[in-house]
C-alpha cells in the first residue's frame, strides 16, 4: 500500500510538470502575444551584438579587414555605429607640435619659404614684392642670351676690392656678389652685382667707385654714359687688353672686366639686366 501510494505522487509529478512546461512553451505565447524565445531582446549589458558588429565594422561602413564582411547565411547584420573619440584634440596636438618642432624639418634640405613675417599679406595692394621674393639679379639665361656660348656664372669669393683696386671694404649699407663668366674652359669676365640696403644710395655708391678708380696709378676715368642710368670705363695702362666697365641701372650697379674682344656680348648683357 505504502509502494503504491509513492508510485502515485510520483508519477502525479512528473504529469503536473510535463503539462506546465507544454503551456509554457505552446500556448502561453499565444495568449499573451509575446515574440518567441529566439527574438527576445537581451538588456544592453547581455547583448553582445553591438560589440561584434564594432569590431566587424569602422565607422564609416568600411570592415575592419579592409573589405566588406557578409556573413556565411547571407543575412543582414545590424550593429550601432561607435563613434571614438580622437586620439589627440586640438589642444594636445598643438603642444605636441610645439615640444617637437625641431624634429619637424625637411630632410630633403633648405626650400626657400618667402617672407617669415606671418602678418604681412602678399596680396595687399600696400606692400612691396621685393620683401617676400629672393632677387637674383644675373642669371645664366642672361649670360646665354647675350651670345656666351655655354657660359654660365660660377661664383666667386669677393675681398672687399673691385678690379683688384677699387676698394669698397669700408663701405655700410651693401652687399657685393662677385661672380667668373665662364664655359669651362675660357673665362670670359668678372663681374660684380653691388647692391645697396638703400637703393636710394646707389647714386652716391657709384660716385664713391667713379672717384676711387681715379685715385689708381696709372689710371682714367671715361665716363661714357653709354649703359644704364650712368657708367664708366676704368682704362688701366697696365692691362690694357681688358676694359673695366661700371654702370648703374636704377638702384643697382653692376661692374664687368673682360678682354675687349667681348665688348658686343658685355654690351648686350648689361641691356638684358
Amino acid at each position: 500500500m505504502q509502494k503504491f501510494t509513492v508510485f502515485t505522487v510520483l508519477l502525479t509529478v512528473v504529469v503536473v510538470v510535463i503539462a506546465a512546461e507544454v503551456f509554457v512553451n505552446d500556448y502561453l505565447p499565444d495568449l499573451i502575444g509575446e515574440k518567441p524565445s529566439d527574438e527576445y531582446e537581451l538588456p544592453g549589458k547581455l547583448d553582445l551584438s553591438a560589440s561584434l558588429s564594432a569590431n566587424v565594422f569602422d565607422s564609416d561602413g568600411g570592415s575592419a579587414n579592409g573589405g566588406g564582411y557578409i556573413p556565411s547565411g547571407g543575412g543582414d547584420v545590424r550593429g550601432e555605429i561607435v563613434t571614438r573619440d580622437p586620439l589627440f584634440d586640438q589642444s594636445s596636438l598643438e603642444s605636441l607640435i610645439v615640444n617637437n618642432k625641431d624634429l619637424l624639418v625637411d630632410d630633403f634640405g633648405d626650400v626657400p619659404s618667402g617672407n617669415t613675417d606671418v602678418s604681412f599679406d602678399i596680396e595687399d595692394f600696400s606692400g612691396s614684392y621685393d620683401r617676400v621674393t629672393t632677387r637674383v639679379y644675373l642669371t645664366n639665361d642672361n649670360i646665354v642670351n647675350s651670345g656666351f656660348t655655354g657660359g654660365y656664372l660660377e661664383p666667386q669669393d669677393y675681398d672687399g676690392f673691385v678690379y683688384k683696386t677699387i676698394s669698397l671694404g669700408d663701405l655700410y649699407g651693401l652687399s657685393v656678389s662677385k661672380y667668373s663668366i665662364t664655359n669651362g674652359q675660357t673665362i670670359y669676365s668678372k663681374a660684380y652685382a653691388i647692391v645697396p640696403q638703400d637703393v636710394s644710395t646707389a647714386g652716391e655708391i657709384y660716385s664713391v667707385m667713379k672717384v676711387r678708380a681715379a685715385e689708381g696709378l696709372e689710371v682714367d676715368v671715361n665716363e661714357t654714359n653709354t649703359h644704364g642710368d650712368a657708367s664708366f670705363y676704368m682704362n688701366d695702362v697696365r692691362r690694357q687688353h681688358v676694359a673695366f666697365l661700371t654702370v648703374r641701372k636704377g638702384g643697382l650697379i653692376y661692374a664687368f672686366a673682360y678682354p675687349k674682344d667681348y665688348h658686343d656680348q658685355i654690351s648686350a648683357l648689361v641691356k638684358s639686366l
